[in-house]
């Protein structure tokens, strides 16, 4: 596995190391979603999820960050079925992004694995032998909702604006207004 850590930068210039999960294009726009390595007391991890352009995050729109969750799905069943279609980019070209706006959300080890199987630029990610094995025949998944999730961490600044997902499988997300400090 390549390394997948870049930096980012708050907007009071403070830089916190992530985990890349995915860099993506989706409809002639660019998405980064990233890991600070935080689970919750049901080993679920936290990811973030950004619009990148030209360095800088931007806030995403309901009805685009819906997209990207539906892409999110994609991306996770298209690697368990063996037909992923998904235009990787080149993330060590945003390392030192200034990160403003992430919307939270919350996946299981094993989704993690595959959200970020496969980078067509990138080494392919190995799925650990003791994770659970995945059913093949059933790729309906729920993402739990972080509302209530208490970290150590320190979280990137967000914006309020994400409603909860009724389609199959499910995406619950979060939005958070903490800032990276160390």
């Amino acid at each position: 596995m390549s390394n997948s850590k870049i930096k980012v930068l708050n907007a009071n210039n403070e830089a916190k190391e992530v985990e890349v999960i995915r860099y993506f294009e989706l409809n002639g726009e660019s998405y980064l979603l990233y890991s600070l390595n935080e689970t919750d007391e049901q080993d679920y991890i936290k990811l973030y999820g950004t619009k990148v352009n030209q360095m800088q995050s931007e806030e995403i729109p309901d009805d685009e960050w819906q997209q990207v969750k539906d892409k999110i799905k994609e991306i996770i069943k298209g690697n368990i079925k063996g037909n992923l279609e998904v235009n990787d980019l080149n993330f060590y070209e945003i390392n030192g992004l200034v990160v403003n706006f992430t919307p939270i959300f919350k996946l299981s080890k094993n989704l993690v694995n595959l959200l970020k199987a496969n980078q067509k630029e990138f080494d392919v990610f190995d799925v650990d032998d003791k994770d659970e094995p995945i059913d093949k025949q059933s790729i309906d998944f729920t993402i739990e909702d972080n509302q209530d999730a208490v970290t150590d961490e320190p979280e990137l600044n967000t914006e309020e604006s994400q409603a909860e997902i009724s389609d199959e499988p499910e995406l619950n997300t979060e939005e958070s207004q903490d800032e990276i400090s160390d």
